[in-house]
């Protein structure tokens, strides 16, 4: 709760039926981060998703290169899970972008 009233988001792109995602664009916080920075966060579909993405975190939280065996392993789950009547979410993000509209900035993470 603390970590949202200090950081509020400074665009919400909602949920719908075409872009099957939802975006939330917020300033970076990290010190890591360059100033005047954001960061991207979407949640949706992963059929979608998966498309903007070109790398995937493993479990030590170390970003690697999504590819495509990972795509097909991922799709795999996302269809078994699919085929038992669950529905899947897909987490992504995006750091220290400039811009501040979904539409410019093509793959996340």
């Amino acid at each position: 709760h603390e970590i949202r009233e200090n950081n509020p988001p400074k665009d919400v792109y909602l949920f719908n039926s075409t872009r099957k995602r939802m975006t939330t664009i917020i300033k970076a916080a990290s010190e890591l981060s360059k100033d005047g920075a954001y960061n991207l966060h979407c949640k949706g579909a992963p059929e979608i998703l998966m498309d903007l993405c070109s790398w995937k975190m493993n479990q030590d939280m170390n970003l690697t290169t999504l590819e495509s065996q990972d795509r097909v392993a991922m799709t795999e789950v996302v269809n078994k899970m699919a085929s038992q009547g669950l529905r899947t979410l897909m987490l992504c993000y995006r750091s220290n972008i400039e811009a501040m509209h979904e539409e410019d900035h093509g793959h996340v993470v």
